[in-house]
């Protein structure tokens, strides 16, 4: 999802999975093996015209028709909360703080192995 003022416009997707639908206006991807996180689902690509507005941003949001939110798979045929994310264009100074999480150390580690 794009914010106004974004100066782009969506080019395609790509993604080692099934996929149905865009990322532009909803994408639902199917995995057909046990995936376990992290791992990456989908890039997506834009074309830039100039230069977005101050605070623009792009960000992962849940699936028009499926309000409940972002959510994968687990290998127990369980769902699992995915985690989206918010791009900021053109910052500012004046845009709003994105909402962080408490963590400890071991668990950003753990991210990245």
């Amino acid at each position: 999802m794009s914010s106004p003022g974004f100066a782009g416009t969506w080019v395609g997707d790509n993604s080692p999975f099934l996929t149905f639908g865009t990322s532009a206006a909803g994408i639902v991807i199917g995995f057909e093996n046990c995936e376990v996180p992290p791992f990456e689902v989908l890039q997506t690509t834009y074309t830039l015209y100039g230069t977005s507005s101050p605070c623009a941003f792009l960000e992962v949001a849940a699936h028009p028709d499926y309000p409940q939110g972002l959510a994968f798979p687990n290998c127990y045929a369980d769902f699992t909360p995915a985690i989206g994310g918010r791009l900021t264009i053109n910052p500012d100074g004046t845009c709003p703080p994105l909402p962080v999480e408490t963590s400890t150390w071991g668990r950003v580690k753990a991210l990245y192995r």
